[in-house]
């Protein structure tokens, strides 16, 4: 029987549409499209979070203050499902894709 490997390390994919690609490092037309390394076991906020360090205009736009609270006008979509803040804490998968919106509102 083949043992399993386990990687320490998972690659992931965060997609930024344009309304906030410009904080990091985009030019405001098209989407940005960032292959990041994380180590295994990191949770969707825990991404976000290093994403806030590694880009601080990212952070001044999505965060609340100086917490790690994302702002209600970002909405998150994990491999095209959408994502409520509740599941912020759920742990990634080697592959992912995480694709940054702005957050839907109206009637």
């Amino acid at each position: 029987m083949a043992e399993l490997s386990t990687r320490t390390v998972h690659q992931v994919t965060v997609e930024v549409v344009p309304w906030l690609n410009k904080a990091f490092g985009g030019k405001g037309l098209g989407r940005v499209t960032l292959a990041e390394q994380v180590p295994a076991g990191t949770t969707i906020r825990g991404l976000l979070v290093a994403l806030g360090q590694k880009y601080p205009a990212f952070r001044a736009k999505a965060f609340e203050g100086d917490s790690d609270v994302l702002n209600d006008h970002i909405a998150l979509l994990v491999n095209d499902s959408w994502l409520n803040s509740e599941n912020f804490d759920l742990k990634l998968k080697d592959g992912d894709k995480i694709t940054l919106l702005p957050a839907f509102a109206g009637g």
